[in-house]
This record gives structure tokens, sequence and C-alpha cells, in this order.
């Protein structure tokens, strides 16, 4: 028979799978209210309405048949059910590692009467528990070394939002782990003890942080899931727009024309001469430039090169200097030999790098919450490398 909505009702679940003794208790005050359990989701629990009554719950280690990575059966075997039914207890539904029963009858014997007994149940579960804990840390670590190595900071400056949800997800996911171990681990050493199992566990103490944290995670997943999209979106974005002598006035670095006495003439190919602005909450003022030509002087070519430069201006001095590595590590397999730089009036700290044959360069420049990366060629060595550091960094210290 189809139910409606009034007959039905749910309710956020105020304590953690595997603390087996709130959610029992829990149950039993809901079934005094009139909601009986029908199903246990992932953060909610579905209740159907009826006249308030005193129900037991308790949840039972659900017996694995295979390994441990199959998870447990959806639901208990006919011969258990059978058992337990004949003894007053009837299956609800699965959860996670437990099944649920419940019983009507105040006088019916408990399904567990040994917990000693219990204890040794709780060994598959409390295993599960510990694997999960371990797998989540190792897949967190993993993440962080796969996808955030070198670059943690500028993927923090460049996606802040992205990130804070992440991390909030990940955290949660950590402590969430964590205390379901620590619950398991709790049951199975008073059990171990002789002691039974506290069927009226105090849960209000800690239901409001579960619950608020389970709704945030509610919210956290779709908007987790927005965001890596719209990045998936902007990393397969067009080409950036083609240079034009309005894009290259009053920037905050040298371009070619600064880099030399002469007149510039561009490659004609459009992919090499881009500019692209954009911001997020941690760097106002995000720049993308590339440049690539000559510069000119009386038929002479006095600089012939191809210009990258990334510039931030952060909201916060300490995010500046925190980029410097996270900008080398993206031409460090080029540029890897530190050079030696003379003192730069404005500027708060420098660092240089060339490879071995002097043909990719490097330059780094942080003032205040400012920092510029730029990366050339040196082709034929032909390039007084300081001449065009300290042309950098005289346009860089006075452009703010």
């Amino acid at each position: 028979m189809k139910t409606t909505n009034k007959e039905m009702a749910r309710r956020l679940i105020p304590c953690p799978p595997y603390d087996v003794e709130s959610c029992e208790s829990w149950l039993g005050e809901m079934a005094e209210e009139g909601l009986f359990l029908e199903h246990w989701g992932l953060t909610t629990a579905r209740f159907r309405r009826g006249i308030p009554m005193t129900m037991r719950y308790r949840l039972t280690a659900a017996r694995l048949t295979g390994s441990i990575l199959a998870g447990p059966p959806l639901a208990p075997d006919a011969q258990e059910q059978s058992l337990y039914e004949d003894a007053g207890w009837r299956f609800i539904c699965r959860q996670d590692e437990f099944f649920i029963y419940a019983c009507k009858n105040p006088v019916a014997p408990e399904l567990h009467t040994d917990p000693a007994v219990q204890a040794i149940s709780l060994k598959m579960a409390w295993k599960s528990a510990l694997w999960s804990f371990l797998g989540f840390i190792a897949a967190f670590l993993l993440h962080i070394f796969l996808n955030y190595s070198d670059r943690l900071i500028l993927f923090l400056v460049e996606f802040p939002v992205l990130i804070l949800f992440w991390f909030v997800f990940a955290v949660w996911n950590l402590f969430s782990t964590a205390r379901g171990l620590y619950c398991i681990s709790a049951l199975r050493s008073r059990l171990r003890r002789g002691l039974p199992p506290d069927h009226h566990k105090n849960w209000r103490r800690s239901a409001p942080l579960y619950q608020c944290a389970n709704g945030l995670q509610l919210l956290v997943l779709p908007l987790l899931g927005v965001f890596l999209i719209a990045l998936l979106l902007n990393t397969s974005r067009t080409v950036p727009p083609v240079l034009s002598e309005q894009d290259i006035q009053g920037l905050p670095f040298a371009t070619l024309g600064d880099l030399a006495e002469g007149t510039v003439v561009r490659e004609e190919s459009s992919d090499h001469n881009t500019i692209e602005r954009r911001h997020s909450l941690l760097a106002p003022t995000i720049i993308e430039y590339q440049e690539n030509g000559r510069v000119v002087q009386n038929d002479e070519v006095m600089l012939d090169t191809f210009l990258q430069v990334d510039y931030y201006e952060t909201r916060f001095r300490w995010l500046a200097q925190g980029l410097v590595g996270d900008l080398h590590s993206r031409w460090d397999n080029l540029a890897d030999q530190p050079q030696t730089i003379p003192e730069l009036p404005g500027i708060d700290a420098v660092w240089a790098y060339s490879d071995k044959s002097g043909v990719f360069r490097q330059l780094i420049l942080v003032q205040g919450n400012r920092i510029v990366s730029a990366r050339w060629l040196d082709s034929y060595n032909t390039q007084d490398f300081e001449e065009i550091v300290v042309r950098f960094a005289e346009v860089f210290a006075y452009s703010k």
C-alpha cells in the first residue's frame, strides 16, 4: 500500500553509525514519540508515524560472507531472521555494518545475553572501522601528494572556495571515521570486561554538533561538485585574448618594451601573445601574460625572446611569500640553478634561476603582498641577465 508524506517523517541522524549504544537509545526515544524506523540512510533516517509506544531497538553486527572489502549483506539470512522473530525481534533495515532489530515485547530476551560473546561478534565491525579510518588517512595524504604537492598555496590562492569546501569535507570525514573507530573500540572494551551495553546512553550531548556537520555535508557535497565542474570548464577555456597596446599600458610588471631599448616586433602567432586577467577571494588581481617577439633598434635586434609572466596581488603578505616555491616548481625542471643577483631597491625578496646552458631563465620578485614570476629564453646566450633583472625589478617596484 502506498504511503503518504504525512505518514512518513525524516530526521537527521544524531549519532555516528558505529556508536551502537547511542543509536539504540535514540531509536527507542523516537518510538516513544510515535516515530518508528523504516530506513536508515546516509545522513537521515525515515520513520513511519504511529501511536507512541515503548520499543526496543538493537544493532547486531552483520556477518560478513566474504572479504571485508565486499561489505556486509543487505539483510540477514533467513535462518537468523526466523530465529530472532521466534524470540520477538523483527528485522527492520541495515545500518552500515549492522542489522537493526525491533521488539515490542518488554519481557522478550535480549538478542545478546553474554557481553563477551557480543564483543566477539563486533570484531569484524571493529576491523571495518579501523580500515575505514586508515584508508581515509591514506587517501587524504595521497590526494595531497598527487594534486597539491609543490602547489598547495597556488591552489589556495587561485581557488580558495573550492579548497575550503574540500577541506571541510575532508576534515569532517576524518573526524567521523576517527569517532566511529573510537565508539566501536570503547564498546568492545566494555563488553570484554563483562559489562552490558548501555541501551539508554545519552545521545543528546553531541547530537547538535553531529547533526549540524551532517547538514553541512549535505550542502557542501553539491557545492563541491559545482565548483569542480566550474574548475574543469575553466581549465578547458578558450585561448585568452590577443595582446593590444591598450592591454600593455599600466601593467604592474615589465614587458619586452621595458627590457630593452627599441621597437617591439611581436611574432604573428596569436597564442604566444596573450593576456588574461582574473581574480579570487584571496587574490584581487591575477594576470597571466605571454609575449613573443623582438626588440629592434636601428635594424639591430636588441632582444629576441619569449616572455611569460604570472602576477599575483594577494590579500596577505604571507600568501605572496608562500607562492614563491609553487611558482618556481612550474619551471624548476628547466631553470634549477640559483643565480646571484645584486641588491634591488624597493624589492623585499628576489629569486633568480637559470639552467646550466643559460637558455632558460626565471625571476621571482616579492614586494609586500605582490609577487611576480617572469620566465624567458636566451637561446643564443646574448642577453645580459643582470641588466634584464634590474629593469624588471625597477618596473615592478614602482608600479604600486
